[in-house]
């Protein structure tokens, strides 16, 4: 079975492309929210979930876990503001680097 890429709207709040589900991100894709945040990854009824990615504006970024649509337990986050690494597993804090 072939998945459908689309382009797909919802409450003028962010604008998604890849795969849909019962009218909302299911699959793998990336949305485009309005506030400057991307999110990249595979989505579940809507929200990012699994393994992805998240930019906020031009300086912070996240590459972990999601669960529900939020930063889970393991990834690592560069915030671009003071130059520093945070890296997480478990919700514990392994690692951190200022720059």
């Amino acid at each position: 079975m072939k998945s459908r890429i689309e382009k797909y709207f919802i409450n003028k709040r962010f604008t998604f492309f890849g795969g849909i589900k019962k009218g909302q991100p299911d699959g793998i894709g990336i949305r485009f929210l309005k506030d400057t945040c991307v999110e990249i990854g595979r989505f579940k009824k809507g929200v990012i979930e699994g393994h992805g990615r998240m930019i906020f504006g031009k300086k912070h970024i996240f590459i972990g876990q999601f669960y529900q649509g939020v930063m889970d337990k393991k990834g690592f986050f560069f915030n671009g503001e003071n130059q520093s690494w945070f890296m997480f597993n478990e919700g514990n804090l392994l690692f951190f680097k200022y720059s």
